[in-house]
């Protein structure tokens, strides 16, 4: 699987390169805002100035999710390209399983992330300590002020970031059991976008499950100062929601549920791989 991985790390790493380009042009866009916003007094900024900036920081968050965008279309498009394209031919006469193929997807996936997330903040830094050192300081007070505004814990922040990753690469293992899902079993379907309806679907369901587990196991996770379980009539959730100074997170049951699910589609795409696709 090794030398699997290492060419799936070549063949993305020119996609890669136009992502980085994309973070320092948003991250650019984005300071240089601020830099004409902290340089106009606000009783004299033309209305003419308000808009253009405005436009601006738009232009720069934009820009920001086309460049996540543009990775998940990376993603996708290149496993979908080795069950579609003449590179199928390649990739399933090399001596790998399903298991091994999926693994190397799914480690690139993991390994261009970490990268991504490294370079967005090492740039970030670059350039507001270059540009904006002088309100360092300000950045600092306001982003220690939101935390204590939210108090939320250490125990609680380490599940959101692990919440977080699993959650990205659950969607990830569905997607590619949609696409994988697709070319075993509508075999005359040529190009294979019928995985995007599948996935659809496949969401209402799970919408569908979460409803009827919210009802049946009413216990939430409380992320707050510290890490809680609460019960709470799924009548009363919103109202909760809305009262509670705690972010109540996630419904127990379906926490638990989603995971078992993950796992089995994960097995089963890796099933498919083996003995259903037909290239």
């Amino acid at each position: 699987m090794t030398k699997l991985l290492k060419y799936e790390l070549k063949e993305s790493s020119k996609y890669f390169l136009y992502i980085i380009l994309g973070i320092i042009i948003a991250s650019l866009s984005l300071a240089f805002t601020i830099i004409r916003a902290t340089k106009i007094n606000e009783s004299n900024m033309s209305e003419f100035t308000a808009i253009s900036m405005g436009l601006s920081s738009l232009l720069a968050f934009g820009l920001f999710i086309a460049v996540f965008v543009g990775f998940i279309f990376m993603i996708i498009s290149s496993y979908r390209k080795d069950l579609y394209t003449d590179s199928a031919y390649l990739k399933f006469s090399l001596p790998i399983n399903g298991s091994q193929l999926l693994n190397a997807k799914l480690l690139n996936v993991l390994i261009w992330s970490v990268l991504m997330t490294v370079v967005t903040i090492v740039i970030n830094l670059l350039i507001y300590g270059i540009f904006l050192n002088q309100y360092m300081d300000e950045f600092i007070t306001s982003f220690k002020n939101a935390w204590d505004f939210f108090n939320i814990g250490i125990g609680s922040n380490i599940f959101l970031i692990l919440n977080y990753i699993y959650s990205f690469f659950a969607s990830l293992i569905t997607v590619y059991f949609c696409i994988t899902f697709t070319k075993s079993f509508f075999k005359n379907s040529r190009n294979g976008y019928i995985w995007v309806l599948i996935y659809i679907i496949w969401g209402i369901i799970k919408s569908f499950i979460s409803m009827v587990t919210s009802i049946a196991l009413p216990y939430y996770l409380s992320l707050g100062k510290n890490l809680s379980i609460i019960k709470l009539d799924y009548g009363s959730y919103a109202d909760s929601l809305l009262e509670s100074t705690e972010f109540i997170n996630l419904n127990l049951g379906f926490f638990i549920i989603e995971i078992i699910i993950t796992v089995l589609i994960y097995f089963f795409t890796i099933h498919m791989l083996n003995k259903k696709v037909d290239i």
